[in-house]
């Protein structure tokens, strides 16, 4: 399969075709692929003198070279840079506040359990032995529905905060198709453009 010394592709197949070597960051000998290394040097990594490394695309994507804008930040892909994560870490600094507002006819349930403590009015009532209980017990059953004429307006910070202090990893990798990344290191040797 002819190409281009330093020319990367994607290969299908379970093998490596003749001419070709993976993309997995591989030390080799200077002195063995001098084409390779006029073309590539010691960009993926290497001494300079006696080793130079191929590209590593090892749970990588090819992202262009050059300077990109995002927002908050500007940033550089220099030849070579190895960046990004499968995984982040979501930080109280890193989330935005959520606001909302509440909407006429909204629904919401406050719950309320019963004390169930026993009630001592010994010593505490006026007139009487204080012996007999007021209450019949804890109650039983529940309220009907009611509309509590109340009304909220306004705009109400809703706070996310993980309160056992644990700051759990998130996965942030994209969907992906593994398959061979192969750099040619035996072919034509590419003519500079002006």
């Amino acid at each position: 399969m002819d190409g281009y010394i330093g020319e990367i592709k994607m290969f299908s197949g379970d093998f490596v075709p003749k001419g070709w070597m993976l993309c997995n960051g591989e030390e080799l000998a200077i002195t063995k692929y001098v084409p390779l290394y006029s073309i590539i040097g010691n960009v993926y990594g290497g001494n300079g003198s006696t080793v130079f490394n191929l590209p590593d695309f090892c749970g990588r994507v090819a992202v262009g070279l050059g300077i990109i804008s995002v927002p908050g930040d500007i940033g550089k892909y220099n030849l070579g840079e190895k960046n990004g994560n499968n995984e982040t870490r979501l930080m109280p600094s890193n989330i935005p506040e959520l606001r909302g507002g509440f909407v006429d006819g909204t629904k919401f349930s406050i719950p309320c359990a019963a004390d169930g403590g026993a009630f001592n009015p010994i010593g505490k009532v006026i007139g009487g032995n204080g012996d007999a209980s007021i209450f019949s017990g804890i109650p039983t059953g529940t309220l009907e529905p009611f509309d509590l004429n109340k009304a909220i307006s306004g705009d109400h910070l809703v706070v996310v905060n993980n309160r056992n202090g644990h700051i759990e990893p998130l996965s942030i990798m994209q969907p992906g198709l593994v398959i061979f990344y192969i750099i040619c290191v035996n072919g034509l040797y590419p003519d500079r453009g002006e």
